[in-house]
């Protein structure tokens, strides 16, 4: 893996908004911009995180310490569930021609 820090647009509206790949020693200021009534929704990982109004800042860095992961197996799997309950055969690709 390569150490970094990915900051991506949330459903970007044009195709210039990508994400920004940051070495992982980088510190990253977020501040609102525009009018001074306006606030700033701060999302970390797909959930809401904060809010920011006008003349706060977030600074954002790497944190000192790995967070451990955890990876549940499901049984049976969300998949196995949908073809079971949705009558799938599986593969198309091994499923005969079908008569005109």
């Amino acid at each position: 893996g390569i150490a970094a820090i990915v900051v991506s647009p949330i459903c970007p509206m044009s195709l210039s908004s990508r994400a920004v790949v940051l070495p992982p020693r980088a510190r990253l200021a977020i501040w609102p911009l525009g009018e001074t009534s306006r606030v700033v929704k701060l999302w970390k990982d797909g959930a809401y995180a904060a809010t920011l109004h006008p003349r706060q800042r977030c600074i954002l860095q790497r944190a000192q310490r790995h967070a451990q992961m955890l990876v549940l197996e499901q049984q049976p799997s969300y998949f196995k569930t949908l073809r079971r309950k949705l009558n799938w055969a599986g593969s198309l690709g091994n499923a005969p021609p079908s008569s005109p």
